[in-house]
């Protein structure tokens, strides 16, 4: 077995999904060229994924047909790495209240600076600018309401039918009867 894979099954067992290459490079004591064809191949066998240049995650087992962790296990991780302040929102932030009709085909997170859309294998993640701070990990009742009703599902600035519909869902002891 080759050190890589050492050094991912060894961050594994430990519970951590996500390294930097550099940090990879850095344990093994080797060239960047070295660490570079390493994770190549740790790649081409489906074990790491990168979703970001220079940032990687643990492909475990069970989300080897998925090709990537789901989003909300390694955007925390990415966030902290890239040192922007976010927050789960728009349809992502609802389905964690329970009012998401469905789950969103892409994660959606809220920065402070509009970013680059991530598609790791089949994985999507979009970022929207957030309208004030975010440094929260996940937008509040109203937050994510206000935010819902902003954008529809292109990102444009106006609102949807389906986005009213998880809305309600949102209200306090939201019903769907109104």
């Amino acid at each position: 077995m080759s050190k890589a894979r050492d050094y991912i099954t060894d961050l594994a067992v430990s519970g951590r999904y996500h390294f930097a290459a550099e940090e990879m490079r850095k344990a093994l004591g080797v060239s960047r060229d070295a660490a570079k064809l390493a994770l190549y191949r740790l790649a081409k066998r489906r074990l790491v994924a990168s979703p970001a240049r220079g940032f990687y995650i643990i492909v475990p087992p069970e989300y080897e047909r998925l090709g990537s962790l789901p989003a909300d296990q390694f955007i925390p991780a990415l966030m902290e790495w890239r040192k922007t302040r976010y927050y789960s929102g728009l349809l992502s932030a609802a389905q964690y209240h329970g009012a998401a009709h469905h789950r969103p085909q892409e994660f959606q997170v809220m920065v402070e600076k509009n970013q680059r859309p991530i598609e790791c294998r089949s994985v999507r993640v979009s970022f929207r600018r957030a309208k004030e701070d975010a440094s929260r990990s996940r937008a509040e009742l109203q937050y994510t309401a206000r935010d819902n009703i902003g954008f529809d599902r292109r990102g444009n600035r106006r609102g949807s039918r389906r986005v009213r519909t998880s809305c309600r869902g949102i209200r306090p002891g939201g019903d769907d009867s109104r």
